[in-house]
């Protein structure tokens, strides 16, 4: 006989495993029950090393990757310009001397009525050209070019004559700074001439003349615009000024 240890009730163990008044489970000798099982163990929390990439990021974001711009004047003009964009710009002044025997004549009002050469500093808007040079995409260095009637056929007409901000004595910015303010520049007045705007002339394209390091050295701060047709081997033939207003 044992008590109860909750009502202290006499228990009969031998065929009680339990209290008759309160339940209480009591053990019996040779029958107690197996030990409970140990409780499975909670997974510990997962901690991402900072340096280690989320998963889910990887698994849902995809990568991105930036491509470099081109040169400034690339870049600021727009991807959907760059494949009409002209790169090969003539630098004028200070090199070898493009022959030639006769000078272009011009008339009373200035336009060009017999083709010849004329030199750097003798460029005025409105004059038509032959492309100086191969024509290549190489820069080439020119002191004169040939300029005829805008009725002949041609390769460039000039639109504007600009001049790059900067006081004598100043040192060259080079090649690059030069063009890319002379695009910019150029791309801006191209409407004014033509009548429409870059975009919506399918066949005319630009390029520019700039002074070389020796013409800079001279003083000579003149950024030439010239419109040239888009496709190659084609001549211009007529002055494209309001063409397309």
């Amino acid at each position: 006989m044992v008590r109860c240890p909750t009502c202290n009730k006499k228990i009969d163990t031998s065929f009680y495993g339990a209290c008759l008044d309160c339940g209480t489970m009591l053990p019996i000798a040779g029958q107690e029950p197996p030990a409970p099982a140990a409780p499975m163990p909670m997974p510990e929390p997962v901690s991402a090393s900072p340096t280690d990439p989320d998963p889910v990021q990887e698994a849902t974001v995809p990568s991105q990757t930036s491509e470099s711009s081109g040169p400034g004047a690339l870049a600021r003009v727009g991807g959907g310009l760059l494949a009409r964009l002209v790169l090969v710009g003539v630098i004028l002044g200070g090199g070898a001397i493009w022959g030639f025997f006769t000078n272009a004549d011009r008339d009373s009002g200035g336009a060009i009525v017999e083709a010849g050469a004329l030199d750097a500093d003798e460029l005025q808007v409105g004059d038509c050209l032959d492309w100086p040079g191969s024509g290549g995409d190489e820069i080439e260095v020119f002191d004169s070019v040939r300029a005829r009637p805008c009725s002949e056929p041609h390769d460039m007409e000039v639109y504007a004559v600009l001049e790059y901000p900067s006081v004598s004595g100043t040192s060259f910015p080079g090649d690059e700074v030069l063009t890319n303010w002379g695009f910019d520049k150029c791309f801006a007045g191209f409407q004014q001439y033509i009548g429409a705007s870059y975009q919506s002339v399918p066949d005319i394209d630009i390029t520019i003349f700039w002074p070389s390091e020796d013409a800079w050295d001279q003083d000579d701060r003149t950024v030439h615009c010239l419109m040239i047709p888009y496709e190659d081997g084609v001549k211009l033939t007529g002055s494209l000024l309001g063409r397309d207003a």
